[in-house]
C-alpha cells in the first residue's frame, strides 16, 4: 500500500508500521491507524546491501563476532541471530519479525468512474467515496474503516451531531408503527373487534387479522427502531422511545396470545 505525505503528496515510508517520513521534504508523520497492514520498506535496487565492517560484534551478542549485516538496518548480526532470507539476504530479528507482521499488501482497485477527482487534491483521481457526505477522496485522504466504510477527513474528525436521511426514514417509520399498532391494540382491548368472533371459521380469520394488523407491523416496528441505531455513532433518545413502544406492543401481543390459548385449553 503506497502511503502519501498529506502535506506534498510525497512518498512516505514507514519503517514500524505507527510512525513515517517523507522521502521529499523529510516530515515526520504518526500513523493513527490502518486497515491494511503496512508493508516493510524495500530496499531500491541500486543501492548496495549493508556491508559488514572488519571485526564487527553481533548488536545482540557483543561477545560474538558477526557473520552478516542486516540487509534492512544493517545491525551487524552473528549465525545464531541470522534471519536467512530466499534472496540470498540476512535480518536481524527486528527487522525480519516487521517483515512477517507487515507482508506487502496489493490493494484493490478502485472502482470509481473515470474522471471523477478527489474533492480536496482536483488533480488526482478519486478511489473511494465518503460513507456520510458522499465526497469522494484519493487513497490520501480516505479513512478506511471496519467494514469497507470510507470517511472523508471532514466526516471523520467532526462528530457525527445528525442523523442521516436513511436513519431518520427508519426512526419515522418505527414511529408511524408504533402510532398504528398503539391503536389496533387499544381496539382490540376495548373490545371492539369482538363481534367479529361469532363461530370458528370467524375467529381464525380473525386470528390472521391481527397478525396481518398488528403482529406483523409490531415486528417490522421493532425492527425499524434497532436499525436505525448505530454503535458508531450517537443515538437519540426518540430511537430508544420507538424502539421500547414497538417492543412493549409486540410482548403485550404475545402475551395476550399465550393468556388466550391457555384460556381455550
Amino acid at each position: 500500500m503506497e502511503l502519501l505525505c498529506p502535506e506534498c503528496l510525497g512518498a512516505l515510508e514507514s519503517p514500524d508500521g505507527r510512525s513515517a517520513r517523507c522521502l521529499t521534504h523529510g516530515g515526520q508523520f504518526e500513523i493513527l491507524f490502518a486497515r491494511h497492514p503496512l508493508p516493510l520498506p524495500q530496499r531500491n535496487a541500486g543501492i548496495p546491501p549493508p556491508l559488514l565492517a572488519a571485526g564487527a560484534t553481533c548488536l545482540q551478542h557483543p561477545s560474538v563476532t558477526a557473520a552478516y549485516a542486516c540487509a534492512s538496518c544493517g545491525s551487524p548480526i552473528c549465525p545464531v541471530c541470522d534471519f536467512a532470507q530466499a534472496d540470498g539476504s540476512h535480518l536481524c530479528p527486528g527487522c525480519a519479525q516487521r517483515a512477517a507482521a507487515y507482508p506487502p499488501v496489493l490493494m484493490p482497485q478502485a472502482q470509481l468512474p473515470a474522471g471523477v477527482h478527489c474533492v480536496q487534491h482536483p488533480h488526482l483521481q478519486a478511489t473511494g467515496q465518503c460513507k456520510i457526505c458522499g465526497a469522494f477522496m484519493c487513497g490520501t485522504c480516505a479513512f478506511d474503516l471496519p467494514g469497507g466504510i470510507k470517511m472523508c477527513p471532514v466526516c471523520a474528525t467532526t462528530p457525527q451531531t445528525s442523523l442521516s436521511p436513511k436513519r431518520k426514514k427508519m426512526l419515522i417509520g418505527s414511529f408511524v408503527l408504533a402510532v398504528w399498532c398503539t391503536l389496533v391494540m387499544g381496539a382490540l382491548m376495548g373490545g371492539l373487534f369482538q363481534n367479529m368472533v361469532t363461530d370458528k371459521a370467524s375467529e381464525n380469520a380473525f386470528g390472521y387479522l391481527i397478525t396481518l394488523i398488528l403482529l406483523i407491523p409490531s415486528i417490522i416496528g421493532l425492527a425499524l427502531g434497532c436499525s436505525s441505531m448505530d454503535r458508531r455513532l450517537p443515538n437519540t433518545i426518540a430511537m430508544w422511545i420507538a424502539t421500547v413502544w414497538n417492543g412493549l406492543i409486540l410482548a403485550g401481543f404475545l402475551l395476550l396470545m399465550v393468556i388466550g390459548l391457555m384460556k381455550g385449553g
